[in-house]
């Protein structure tokens, strides 16, 4: 339901009743992305959000929190228990302050680049030291949706909650293995092996999967949906937060 009440219609002459949206994600200069549909037909194009900011940021917090780990790690061996946690809550602090200067990240889907009008603007609600991370989700200006992660989920399977325009949570999206899941977070995503797919459940029932398929020079993600009353427009939106945020 969006934000002025009225029911969406299921049926969109951009979205359509598609079963099937290809996200294929390049690693260039020029870092434009692409929505395809079942046919390989592109429907939309975005472009990652990459700044300076936040990769100095990410690499200053990291380089703080194992210079700091270090530290806290020698004075807790020289039995120097007080000076370590004192260390140990200053490294946190100036890591997660570092952190805050990483702006908000925005994704915003149009139709070409040679028609510059947003289709779907997906936008981060707050900043990353929040213990909740909040994304939503606009069409043509209105909210068609919400969605919000505990970060303490990444210590096992990473869920995402689907939330509608009125409020109400609807269902998630949820990583598939629980190994991989676990196995990912020391080796990253540079194994192939290792990358988890997605199931999204909407009422209690599995309506979809989200599958990661990497490609030369490419990623490339698949959304595959099996019940045609789930909203595409919201379906598409969940798929680029999980493309661009979760990859």
């Amino acid at each position: 339901m969006d934000a002025d009440g009225q029911v969406p219609s299921q049926i969109d002459e951009a979205f359509g009743e598609g079963e099937r949206f290809i996200f294929d994600l390049q690693r260039n200069r020029e870092n434009r992305s692409t929505v395809r549909d079942s046919d390989e037909r592109a429907l939309f194009v975005f472009r990652q959000p990459v700044t300076l900011v936040g990769f100095i940021a990410g690499l200053v917090s990291s380089t703080i929190a194992l210079a700091g780990s270090a530290v806290t790690l020698f004075l807790w061996q020289q039995d120097a228990s007080l000076r370590a946690l004192i260390a140990l809550a200053l490294t946190i602090g100036f890591a997660l302050l570092v952190l805050t200067l990483v702006p908000p990240q925005t994704i915003v889907l149009r139709k070409s680049d040679e028609d510059p009008s947003p289709v779907i603007t997906l936008q981060q609600e707050n900043r990353a030291p929040a213990p909740i991370r909040r994304f939503l989700a606009g069409y043509e200006g209105k909210t068609i949706a919400r969605f919000h992660k505990n970060v303490f989920s990444n210590l096992g399977k990473r869920r995402w909650w689907i939330v509608d325009a009125s409020g109400d949570e609807v269902g998630y999206a949820v990583e598939d293995s629980l190994t991989r899941a676990i196995l990912r977070k020391p080796f990253g995503s540079f194994l192939s092996s290792l990358r988890t797919d997605f199931e999204i459940v909407v009422s209690g029932r599995e309506i979809g999967l989200f599958v990661r398929r990497g490609g030369a020079g490419k990623e490339r993600y698949v959304l595959e949906l099996r019940d045609t009353s789930f909203d595409r427009r919201t379906a598409v939106a969940l798929g680029l937060l999980l493309a661009c945020v979760e990859r």
